[in-house]
């Protein structure tokens, strides 16, 4: 059952290893890039795009858990609606799962497979919104 305290738990973890995975994926870059040309290597890539993934994640992961940790103690977390961090967390979250795209997906595609994906988001989300 998906209890307020379950569902305030469960974001708090998945920010926890979110957050610990983008410092790592942060530390690989950092040691793996010497140069402007290092970043044409599809591991620093896969990095780069997780990176960003994972950053978005952690952001919109963070922010729902202390929203369900205020909501659950009591306090008035109504201020949070007015920052545009669960925006930034999922742009991020999107433009680093492109990236991901982009770099799996198979030379005979082109670079249309990130396309068709954002495509596939936006009249999906769009469809949702609708509904």
């Amino acid at each position: 059952m998906l209890t307020f305290n379950y569902l305030e738990w469960m974001n708090g973890v998945q920010f926890s290893l979110y957050a610990t995975v983008v410092l790592l994926l942060g530390l690989y870059i950092w040691l793996n890039v010497d140069g402007h040309e290092d970043l044409s290597r599809s591991h620093v890539q896969v990095g780069i795009s997780l990176f960003i993934m994972l950053l978005g994640d952690a952001v919109t992961r963070g922010w729902i858990w202390w929203w369900r940790h205020g909501l659950n103690v009591g306090r008035d977390v109504a201020w949070m609606v007015d920052y545009p961090v669960l925006v930034v967390g999922t742009a991020l979250s999107i433009i680093g799962t492109l990236c991901f795209v982009r770099v799996f997906s198979m030379p005979q595609w082109g670079r249309w497979a990130w396309a068709v994906c954002l495509v596939v988001v936006a009249l999906s989300s769009g469809f949702f919104a609708w509904v």
